[in-house]
């Protein structure tokens, strides 16, 4: 049987180039071997759930794209068909609020695939300045003259908004942010600390104090919806004693 007529195995064979994955790295990552893997993409054999379940996992196929493979085997698709709503679920929107409120009166934001803040606390809101998508706030927005350190912040950002646009199998929306996100950064050099795997925190300067942060970002582990695998949540943390004070005064009534 041909490739042509399997359609598990047109699935398999996109994803594992969209993911720049040989045959062997998906065998390892996944617990078989390159025969098995080989098999599989020509259709001369069929995978079992659990398979699938390992090679979607390995692969990292998004939530959302996850059923039709299992489909594309003739298997049902085990993961729920939650609405396009990231808080949807009543539980899991509370969980979110509580994780935000405590975070005040620093800076916390829930958002999307296409980083559109869906749920941030008092003082994530007051940062906002009209604004909804964080990264239209960073390249180009209001927060780009408010961060000293922005090339890097800016640069790195790209490098993990590319692998959002990657691992979301090139939605356009995702596509688009990473666009405007070059085009922002025409004409400025790439810093030399800036490398693929590190992640820049932002120093920001609001109203002459100088505020170095860290940041955390949290996924969502096990996710069985689109939403709640696409959705992440950033909170951020003043590095001493003056951001602190500048952010409590961001979040008044607290």
């Amino acid at each position: 049987m041909g490739s042509e007529t399997s359609p598990f195995g047109s699935e398999l064979r996109t994803w594992r180039r969209q993911r720049r994955m040989s045959q062997l790295d998906l065998a390892i990552a996944s617990g078989t071997t390159t025969r098995h893997l080989s098999f599989l993409e020509t259709g001369r054999s069929r995978p079992s759930a659990v398979m699938v379940e390992r090679l979607v996992e390995a692969l990292d196929v998004p939530v959302r794209h996850r059923n039709a493979v299992f489909e594309a085997a003739g298997l049902r698709g085990p993961y729920d068909e939650l609405g396009g709503e990231p808080l949807a679920s009543e539980p899991f929107r509370l969980a979110i609020e509580s994780l935000l409120e405590r975070h005040d009166p620093f800076p916390g934001f829930a958002f999307d695939r296409a980083w559109d803040v869906v749920l941030a606390n008092r003082t994530g809101r007051n940062l906002l300045f009209g604004e909804q998508n964080l990264i239209r706030l960073l390249y180009g927005g209001a927060w780009q003259p408010l961060i000293e350190n922005w090339s890097a912040v800016a640069w790195s950002g790209l490098v993990r908004l590319r692998r959002d646009a990657l691992r979301s199998g090139e939605r356009p929306e995702v596509v688009s942010l990473v666009e405007h996100a070059e085009r922002a950064l025409t004409g400025t050099p790439r810093p030399e600390e800036v490398g693929e795997e590190l992640v820049v925190c932002p120093t920001f300067v609001i109203d002459g104090a100088r505020i170095p942060t860290v940041t955390i970002t949290a996924r969502f582990g096990a996710a069985r919806t689109a939403a709640t695998d696409e959705l992440q949540v950033e909170l951020i943390y003043p590095a001493d004693d003056v951001g602190r004070e500048l952010f409590a005064s961001l979040a008044p009534g607290r």
